[in-house]
């Protein structure tokens, strides 16, 4: 759920989406083609019981040709509303973890725990270092995922400095974790060690590219590349050495925050039929109290 200026970007953007799914699927040899679909929207301010049966009621008719799950701008409580109207549904019910507790079908603390792991290998890589205290770490967006990073990140002895389009997202990690707050336009430039996009994709094209100043680049962030073509030009904007004495990147206390009313408009998914159907009748638990995200 994100707060779209218009259809033609929220088409474009859900399209880009669901070909990575696609790929990923592919990659990850599952009997599943890949899917995704977006609520046009301020994650904050625009969810209503309403809005989020319309979803469920549009994931339904589609008969189990797509699943839908938790992605930017929703959770668990989202998709248990979901699992009132459809079946075609993960990550509403509790489920069991590898130690044997019990958690919320939420997958971001996997994800962000995941994004960790992989920026620790990139900066072994690029910077000849695994001790991450001191690294200069520039988060863009600290929702669930961004903010799960800025944990592990912070736990590890990193510096962090984020950017948000909400002022809730930005204000939690200055307050949790001590981070310094920049404009999202400024996120970019920052003289830092490690960039880590962590919000919508097409992030990286040559205009960010011209005054991105970190030598890595490792985010939770889909589709990164606006285009294919930009590659070349991001492999040689994070290919020079990084300086041993860094200057302090310049800080803001505010970010600016973008709204607009909460519309199911359209969404869009290319999947395969799932092998086994569910039943509309299988039991779903009720919704959770919305938290604030």
């Amino acid at each position: 759920m994100y707060p779209y200026a218009n259809d033609d970007d929220a088409l474009r953007d859900v399209l880009r989406l669901s070909r990575g799914m696609t790929l990923k699927s592919s990659l990850a040899g599952l009997k599943l083609g890949g899917g995704k679909a977006v609520i046009i929207g301020d994650p904050h301010t625009g969810k209503s019981q309403a809005l989020l049966h319309a979803m469920g009621d549009f994931v339904d008719s589609l008969g189990g040709r797509y699943i839908t799950a938790a992605d930017s701008g929703t959770g668990d409580a989202e998709m248990q509303a979901f699992a009132q109207r459809t079946c075609h549904v993960v990550g509403a019910t509790p489920r069991a973890t590898l130690d044997g507790s019990i958690t919320s079908g939420d997958p971001s603390p996997s994800t962000a725990l995941g994004v960790f792991v992989g920026l620790k290998a990139a900066v072994r890589h690029r910077l000849g270092r695994d001790d991450l205290g001191g690294l200069k770490v520039a988060i863009q967006g600290v929702g669930h995922v961004g903010l799960g990073l800025a944990r592990h990140l912070k736990a590890a002895g990193a510096e962090l400095w984020v950017a948000d389009i909400f002022d809730a997202n930005v204000k939690q990690a200055m307050d949790e974790l001590g981070a310094q707050v920049v404009r999202p336009q400024d996120i970019y430039g920052l003289d830092v060690d490690v960039f880590a996009p962590c919000a919508m994709g097409a992030i990286l094209n040559e205009q960010t590219l011209e005054v991105l100043r970190a030598p890595v680049i490792a985010g939770a962030a889909n589709n990164q590349l606006a285009t294919p073509q930009v590659a070349p030009s991001c492999s040689a904007a994070t290919s020079c050495t990084p300086r041993t004495t860094r200057s302090t990147p310049a800080a803001s206390s505010t970010s600016t925050t973008s709204a607009s009313a909460a519309a199911l408009r359209r969404s869009t998914a290319m999947c395969a039929p799932l092998a086994t159907p569910c039943s509309r009748s299988s039991p779903v638990p009720p919704p959770a109290a919305s938290r604030p995200r």
